[in-house]
């Protein structure tokens, strides 16, 4: 089932309806309302008061206070979870032994032994979600 951009205003935003975890939260939508497998959200909660500007003292609307993005990983008829991909990027490292004994066991050219710790990325926890809290495609 396709969903329109006019059909998409309907069904967006949907609100988070339980917090499985810091990582991993459940929304009032699912396959019914077009949500595909790997689709990507926004978790947002709305401040209630509205701001003003200051010089002109036009309504600006309500902030939008981020609490992460995130991908649809589980989707049922009415329901979907969605897991942050949120990821911290760690650097890979390398140490580079050039002991006295690694040359002379290689000839006096010398020789440098490469130890490589593979990077081991990790997802970053949404920010404080709560149920209540809207949930919009991106």
């Amino acid at each position: 089932m396709s969903v329109s951009n006019k059909q998409e205003n309907k069904i967006f935003p949907a609100t988070v309806i339980k917090i499985l975890n810091d990582s991993k939260i459940a929304i009032n939508r699912g396959s019914f309302h077009g949500i595909k497998d790997n689709q990507r959200f926004l978790v947002y909660q709305v401040e209630k008061e509205p701001l003003i500007d200051p010089d002109t003292g036009e309504n600006l609307g309500n902030l939008e206070i981020v609490r992460g993005t995130g991908k649809a990983i589980h989707i049922q008829d009415k329901i979907t979870t969605i897991e942050s991909d949120n990821k911290v990027y760690n650097k890979r490292i390398i140490r580079r032994n050039n002991s006295t004994l690694n040359s002379l066991l290689h000839g006096l050219g010398g020789s440098e032994e490469e130890i490589i710790s593979p990077s081991s990325d990790s997802i970053l926890p949404f920010d404080s979600p709560k149920s209540g809290d809207l949930v919009k495609p991106i």
